[in-house]
């Protein structure tokens, strides 16, 4: 026999039985008021197809079927008791009672790769769903190249970590460029051009970029035919390109406004790269 609380879970909804009628009381009354529908909608269809005149009728239909359908039942779960605690078991797919499968994990990061491949997708969203991928298996270089990606590799650099997907080509000068020259025409390619002609003013040095993913794909926008990178920064104590003058100096840098589309590829790849990692029997 079992306990209230089991029968108020178990319980279904009775339904109420109506009198059987005939079929051809049924049909006639049916085609009747159809045809007076019929006749009722050609005389106002002016109004039916009227912004009032659909949300009226939309509600007249959802109100009917309201009342006629019978009440909806919240669905049933089975209840276990043990020591007098009552307890819901809730299963959610396969695997929900543990961590995932080889093989869910393999489905996962299978569908990430598509996801990688698709440049129409913010692909820090894309290194957050792989984070889980990364601990579940247990890969803890990929797990410190995910989260380096999401939150910036400002602390691991500080550690000496710095990946070298994440150097990039700059050029350092103690003097500034003027960038509104009108001989440049608005053409990057240009001021590029004249910046690499003199690496004795221009320096090219490798430079990491530890900002989150997300802050470099924002910056992805920038049309790289009208415009350069340009920043303004005080040079590092340590060896410099400019010997001693330029220690503690403010250094002017330039790059390539395409920086940002390659340091995203470059995550795109290794990203890639793990994931394939993942999906290998």
């Amino acid at each position: 026999m079992p306990s209230p609380a089991e029968q108020d879970i178990v319980r279904k909804p009775k339904r109420v039985q109506h009198p059987a009628k005939s079929f051809r009381l049924i049909y006639a009354a049916y085609t009747h008021r159809m045809s007076k529908l019929s006749a009722w909608l050609a005389e106002n269809r002016q109004w039916v197809f009227s912004g009032l005149g659909i949300t009226v009728l939309s509600a007249a239909v959802w109100l009917i079927r309201r009342a006629l359908s019978p009440s909806l039942k919240a669905p049933q779960y089975p209840v276990t008791t043990q020591s007098n605690t009552q307890t819901v078991n809730l299963t959610v797919g396969a695997n929900s009672s543990g961590p995932p499968s080889a093989k869910s994990i393999r489905e996962q990061a299978q569908e990430l790769l598509i996801d990688v491949q698709d440049r129409s997708k913010a692909l820090a969203s894309t290194v957050a769903r792989a984070l889980a991928i990364a601990r579940a298996t247990g890969n803890s270089d990929f797990e410190q190249f995910c989260q380096g990606e999401l939150v910036g590799w400002s602390d691991l650099r500080k550690a000496g970590v710095r990946p070298a997907h994440r150097y990039v080509q700059e050029y350092a000068s103690l003097s500034q460029l003027n960038l509104k020259y009108g001989g440049w025409a608005g053409d990057s390619r240009l001021i590029l051009q004249e910046i690499e002609s003199d690496p004795k003013r221009f320096a090219p040095v490798k430079v990491f970029w530890d900002s989150p993913l997300a802050e470099i794909e924002h910056m992805y926008s920038i049309d790289s035919s009208k415009s350069i990178v340009h920043y303004t920064m005080a040079w590092p104590e340590g060896p410099s390109v400019f010997g001693d003058t330029g220690v503690g100096s403010s250094v002017f840098m330039y790059a390539s406004a395409s920086t940002p589309a390659w340091i995203v590829d470059n995550v795109r790849s290794q990203l890639t790269k793990f994931l394939l990692t993942s999906v290998a029997p």
